[in-house]
Formats: C-alpha cells, structure tokens, sequence
C-alpha cells in the first residue's frame, strides 16, 4: 500500500508524464485487442459448418494463360466427383441473381444453384420441408427452389404452407420445397442468397459448357497434399484423353487443378 501511495503521488505530481502513459496503455491494450480480433476470426474462430477444417474448394487452372483459379465445367465436374479417391463428396454451385415476382412487387434477389450434395456437405438441414434430391439436377427437372429463412420471413410472413406453393422467378414458376434455417449463410464475398435452386448437370462432349465453384469434404486421415497429388492425378487422366483446354490460337494453357483449405479461399 506504501509503493501504491507513492506511486499515486508522484502521478498526481507529474500529470503529463501520467497523460503520456495512460494513452501508450490505452492504445497498447487497444491494438492488442484488434490484433487478437482480427488472428480469432481468421485463424481460430472455426467456420460455422460442421468438421470444417475438412471443407476444401476445388478450382481448374491454366497456369500458361495466367488463370489460378478457374471455373469448372459441368464435364470437368462429374469427372472429378467420380474419379476422385480424396473426398467423402465433392459438390458444385454457381452464384446468380432472380427476379422474384409476386402479386405486392418484383424484387432482384440474390440466389446460388447447387449440387444436391452442396447443403448435406455444409450441414444444411432445413427448417421446415426437405433438402434437394440428386435426380433435380438432371435436365428439366430441377423445377423447384429453397428459401432463405429471411426472404421467407420478409416476403412470405413465415408461412409453413408456403412450402408446396409456387413461386415465381425469373418468368419460372418453381415449387418451394424448404426453408434454411436461420443462421444459415454460405456466400463467400457474394451477398448472402435467399433463393436456393439446382443446378442443371448435363453431359458435355466439347467440355466447354458450366463455370461451376466447387466445394468437397475430405476424407477423414486424408491429408490435403495428398489431396492435391490425387486430383493432380484425375486431371492428367482428363488432359491425356479430352485436351479440355487450349489458348486463342491452340496453344498449351497449362490446366491442372488445385485444392485449398475453404478457410484459406481469397
């Protein structure tokens, strides 16, 4: 108590000296405290999806066209998820915006189709109604469509039995058959959709068609070198039979593939 009463005095004595150290504290204890913000949420906060650190992102590349990071077409796609020994699944989706028509107004919406694996393989279980079926990303069948828990409140009044009734987007008129819970988002830097619908997978003989993102968990004591030489592997089996890619004048574009940790995802 004698070293504090002292200690008091001579601040009380000196006060610039006590401005001076105050604020060095104060800013000190401050950027201390952004740091480990910014370190929580980017390296220890672990992603809101179940066994996260198992959630790669999967990209095509064409090295010689200076392209890392590029999208997979629908061939490409069926062709990884078949051949590929590293991944429990390996799903596929695209951003998009609709119009959403209704008799109040027309509204653009944010939306994503996927995969019918994409939600299981986020942990996306449905509040109300089902998840997509694998056969409603065929051809002239994916006629139906989720939605978001915030479009559902805000356009819909939290209606249950909206689930069975139409919709309309874009001039189509598409079944809702879920709702996401609330909470639930994957969006990346896109806005957050509020409408879910599948994506059309088609065969492609010029494997040209789709720009398609994906996403794969892996297996379980699969580690991601091992990861990247496998699909390495897969796409050197699709270079030597289909050549898929070629630059403006027939050149060799580099492609190859990558797998980078869905945390890790610029």
């Amino acid at each position: 108590m004698q070293d504090f009463r002292y200690a008091v005095r001579l601040l009380v004595r000196h006060p610039g000296f006590t401005l001076v150290a105050v604020l060095a504290l104060a800013l000190g204890i401050g950027a201390n405290a952004a740091i480990f913000s910014v370190v929580n949420a980017v390296l220890l906060r672990p992603l809101p999806y179940p066994d996260s650190s198992r959630l790669m992102v999967v990209w095509d590349q064409l090295t010689k066209l200076g392209l890392e990071h590029f999208p997979v077409s629908y061939a490409n796609y069926l062709d990884y998820r078949a051949h590929n020994r590293a991944f429990e699944d390996l799903a596929a989706f695209s951003y998009a915006e609709f119009n959403l028509t209704t008799r109040e107004q027309a509204e653009r919406v944010p939306g994503m189709r996927v995969s019918a694996n994409l939600l299981p393989i986020l942990g996306g279980v449905p509040a109300a109604g089902r998840l997509f079926a694998p056969e409603e990303n065929e051809p002239g069948r994916g006629n139906v469509v989720m939605l978001s828990d915030s479009l559902w409140r805000r356009r819909f009044g939290g209606r249950r039995s909206i689930v069975g009734e139409t919709i309309t987007l874009d001039g189509m008129a598409l079944t809702v058959v879920g709702i996401l819970p609330a909470g639930f988002s994957f969006s990346a830097d896109n806005p957050a959709p509020e409408v879910w619908l599948p994506v059309e997978v088609r065969p492609d003989s010029a494997r040209t068609a789709g720009a398609l993102q994906l996403i794969a968990r892996l297996k379980r004591n699969v580690t991601l070198e091992q990861a990247r030489a496998d699909m390495r592997g897969v796409a050197r089996g699709i270079e030597q039979q289909y050549r898929p890619y070629r630059g403006p004048h027939g050149e060799d574009a580099g492609y190859g593939v990558t797998v980078i940790p869905l945390r890790d995802q610029p």
